[in-house]
This record gives structure tokens, sequence and C-alpha cells, in this order.
């Protein structure tokens, strides 16, 4: 066996578990996504915008994370491949009683805090009154989330149960969504949002504990046991990763806050929607990453480095490809998508197209840069993507408080689109020229073939749109029609990338093996071998 064939083993692995567990991430988003036009009905946009930012704010607690969660998943995933459970239990504690710890401060700031933060911002008089008490409601949900559902979900990654990680996110999800939808039904507002993300905790915390303690024998172990030099290193880990937590809090959160303070809870309400559906693009990045930092600590531990980056290679090509083509997706289709999805709530169309167009565009290199930052956080360097942290959020910020005030929704897009490219182009350089990025860490020469694919994809599948209008006032034939688009599009993407030469024979390897036996005459069609250019 050739040195490279247990990389694309443990590659295929790393993918076939993050696509199970996308593909549990998307159904449960879309029963969110389907109730999102009751929310605007019973809520009203301004306080759709008011929830959001509330969100928002308890968010902000994870400037004092302390990269935690990824330490817990280094520190388990270690532990596993060493078959230690009590190591894992450890971790898994330590994660739990810092996050109680961070819990008590925040409350206690939100208390004393909140109502003059909550002055400073721009909404009707009618939810002025109720944020000091609902800042508190979202600031207690944020705490048993981090307490509860924090350490086990980083618990479960360190032991490579992604699909269970998932699995207990979609169960306490869609218990959420069902949760809301009856709350806003009988009429509770706000109330109900707040209830059905309690439910959604309670759900996920449930699961993952069961799944921890019939896997290691028991979920967690008494303090006192625990070891000093373990929580040293945990620590010391994540305080590299708490330079990034800080800089991606600032990225996320402070758009929100800005449109909040300078244009109001409306910009707001726009602003998270057109993110929510741009956030497909992130779809498959989140459990990439989740699987691939406690599956390359395994690898660097068991093999060696040659195999992990080996391992990391796999991923961020697949993971590029997978992006590429859900960017290009919501280019030719994000019109069509927003008038089924809202049809007219009173909101802007063409602003919110933009909105989705540009945040796509964000996740995109975002995308690209965190696969290379996960794999360099797995061999234990996670301190190389402090440049890119620090970089995209000093530029972000900078720029969103400069233009916000005069161009509104505008401003903060710039900002971000600046941001992440500065980041981008600052962690290249800085891996680079440590020598941390050879043995395919780093491989963008492919990006120019796969935007040339792209490209021609959504040429083709907006002509068909352009041929064929769609309107919202014909829903059912508007969605026959968007499922047509689909199918056009994924077809063109694929022969455009077979046109442009980026398929090759190790790609209709990887992926005879993470599909079902049944589709190898498929993949064994000559048609099908000279796409991926096989002899």
């Amino acid at each position: 066996m050739s040195e490279a064939e247990p990389a694309r083993g443990a590659g295929h692995q790393v993918l076939s578990g993050a696509l199970t567990s996308g593909v549990l991430q998307i159904v449960s988003a879309l029963f969110f996504l389907a109730l999102t036009p009751a929310i605007l009905v019973h809520l009203g946009i301004a306080a759709y915008g008011f929830w959001s930012l509330m969100m928002t704010i308890v968010r902000f607690t994870l400037f004092a994370d302390f990269g935690i969660g990824p330490s817990v998943t280094k520190h388990v995933a270690e532990s596993w491949a060493n078959k230690d459970r009590h190591g894992v239990r450890s971790a898994a504690t330590i994660g739990m009683l810092y996050y109680f710890c961070l819990s008590v401060v925040v409350l206690g700031v939100a208390a004393l805090a909140g109502p003059a933060l909550l002055s400073h911002l721009k909404m009707p008089a009618e939810l002025h009154r109720i944020a000091p008490a609902m800042l508190l409601g979202f600031t207690l949900y944020f705490a048993c989330s981090l307490t509860f559902w924090g350490s086990f979900s980083a618990t479960l990654n360190g032991l490579g149960l992604l699909r269970l990680t998932a699995f207990a996110n979609a169960v306490g999800s869609i218990t959420s969504t069902a949760t809301i939808g009856f709350s806003l039904a009988m009429g509770f507002g706000l109330k109900g949002m707040l209830v059905g993300s309690f439910v959604q905790v309670a759900v996920a915390a449930l699961i993952g504990q069961v799944a921890i303690y019939r896997t290691c024998g028991g979920s967690l172990v008494a303090p006192w046991t625990l070891s000093k030099s373990l929580v040293r290193r945990m620590l010391s880990f994540g305080g590299w990763v708490q330079i990034s937590t800080i800089a991606n809090l600032v990225n996320c959160e402070t758009p929100m806050l800005i449109l909040g303070y300078f244009a109001g809870v409306e910009s707001v309400a726009v602003f998270d929607i057109g993110s929510r559906l741009a956030r497909c693009v992130k779809a498959l990045a989140f459990h990439f990453n989740s699987a691939l930092l406690p599956a390359v600590t395994a690898i660097e531990y068991r093999h060696g480095s040659v195999r992990s980056r080996a391992t990391i290679a796999t991923a961020h090509r697949f993971l590029s490809v997978t992006s590429f083509a859900v960017m290009g997706l919501l280019v030719a289709t994000a019109p069509v998508v927003l008038n089924l999805w809202l049809g007219n709530r009173s909101v802007n169309g063409p602003t919110l197209y933009a909105v989705v167009i540009a945040m796509a565009g964000v996740y995109l290199v975002e995308n690209f840069v965190t696969v290379a930052i996960t794999g360099l956080r797995g061999l234990g360097r996670p301190q190389f993507e402090a440049s890119y942290a620090l970089v995209y959020a000093g530029v972000d910020l900078g720029i969103s408080v400069l233009l916000t005030p005069h161009f509104g929704l505008a401003g903060v897009l710039g900002g971000l689109g600046c941001g992440v490219l500065a980041g981008a182009f600052s962690f290249g350089y800085t891996v680079v020229r440590s020598g941390a990025g050879s043995g395919g860490i780093l491989m963008g020469f492919w990006i120019a073939r796969l935007s040339a694919a792209t490209a021609i994809a959504v040429a083709v599948t907006a002509s068909l749109y352009a041929v064929v209008p769609l309107h919202a006032a014909h829903r059912m034939l508007s969605l026959a029609a968007l499922a047509s688009l689909g199918i056009a599009y994924a077809v063109t993407f694929v022969a455009a990338l077979g046109a442009v030469r980026f398929l090759t024979e190790t790609d209709l390897t990887l992926v005879r093996r993470i599909l079902p036996r049944r589709f190898d005459p498929v993949l064994a069609a000559p048609l099908t071998r000279k796409l991926f250019g096989a002899a």
C-alpha cells in the first residue's frame, strides 16, 4: 500500500462523516427556514430584528471562551487515540466547569450592564420596555447552551462521533422549531422564541450526555481528581485559539450591533435574513472542520505528519468544490428562492439579494481559509490563525464603523468583504513564509479552474431563468421550476468541472468510496471515467 493510501482512507472517513452530518444539519435548518415567514408575520420585522440582536448580544459571551471548545475536542481525540477513557471524561469535565463559571459571570454582567446597553439601540418603544427582561432570558439560554451542550458536543467531536453530534443538533432544532411554531400560533411572541431555544438545548444535551456515558462508561469525573497538567495544557492550547475567537466574534456579531446603533433594528432584520440564506455556503464547512480536527490529531499521533497533511489537502479540495457549487447556485437562483421563501413580507428584495450574494462571497473565502486553520490546530499549531483573525477583524471593524453611518448596510458589507480578503492574504503569507504550508495544506493553484466551472454553470442557469421567469403568485409552479433549475445547475456544474480539467482519477476514487456500492456501475461508465480524466 502506498504512503498516500491510508491518508485517502482517512480523508474518506472525514468526508463521509461530514457529509452525513451536513445533510442532517441542512434538514433541521430547512425546518426553521420554512418557519421564518410565519415568524415575520407573528412578530413583525422590528421584533424579528430585535430577536436577532438579542442573540447577537448574548453570543458575545464567547469572547471569554478561551478556546476551550476546540481544546476539549483536541485533548479528547488524543486521549481516545490512547484508549484513555478517564482522560476523555477529564477533558469534558474541565470544559463544563469552565463554561459554568463563565455563565455565572456573564449573567451578572447582563443584569448590571444590559439596560444601559439597550438604551442606545434604535427600536420601537414597546420593545424598549421588554428588552431588559428578554436580554436576561436569552443570556440564561445561552449560558445553559454553553455549559451543557457546548462541552458535550466538543467531546462527541473529539470521539469522532460527528454524526451523533449532528443528530442531536438536528433533533433539538426540529423540536425547537415545532415549539416555536406552536408558541407563535398561541400568541406568545418573543417569549415563545425563548422557550423554543431552551427546548433545543435540553434535547441536544440529553442525547449528548447519554452518548458519552455509553461510549466512555461515564460522562464526567469528580473535579478534585482532575490533573493540573491537563488543565494547563488545555488552557495553553486554548489561549491561542482565544485570539481568533475574539476576532471572529467581531466579524460575526458586530455587524448586527453596528446596524442596530446606526440604522435600526429593521436593517438588522434584513442583514440577518440575507445572511441566514447565504449561510448555505457554510452548511458543510462546520461539519468538515469538526471532523477534521480530531481526525488530524489522531492521524498525527499515530502515523506522523505526511498522512495528516494529505488528509487536510483532501478535505480542502473537496470543501472548496462544495462551497463554490453552493455559491454559484445562490447567485443564479437567490431571487427565486427569496420569492418562494418570504413572498411579500415588506422586505426590500434587491437589497436582500445583495446581502445574500455579498455574504455568500464572504463565507466562500472563510471556508477556503478555515480548512487550513483547522488542520494546523490538529497539528498542534493554533498560533498561525491569529494573523488571519486579527487582520480580518481590524479591517472589518474599521471600515464598517467608518462607512455604516453614511451607507447603512452597504458599509457593513464592504467592511466584511475587505476584512476577509485582507485576513486571507495575511494568513497565506504567514503560513507560507513559516514553511507550515508545505505538504498540501495550502492548495490554491486550482481555484481558477474551479471559478471558471462555477461561472459557466451560473451563466447557463441564469439564462434558463431569463427564458422562463418565475413569480411568487404561482408558488407550486415556481417551486417545480426552481427544482428544475437546481438540477440543470448541478449537471452543468459537474460537466464544466470536467471541461476545465479540474476533476482527476483520484477524485473518482474518492467519490466511489463515499457513495454506496449500488452507484458503482454509474461511476464505472465510460462517460463518467472520461469526465474524471480516467483512462
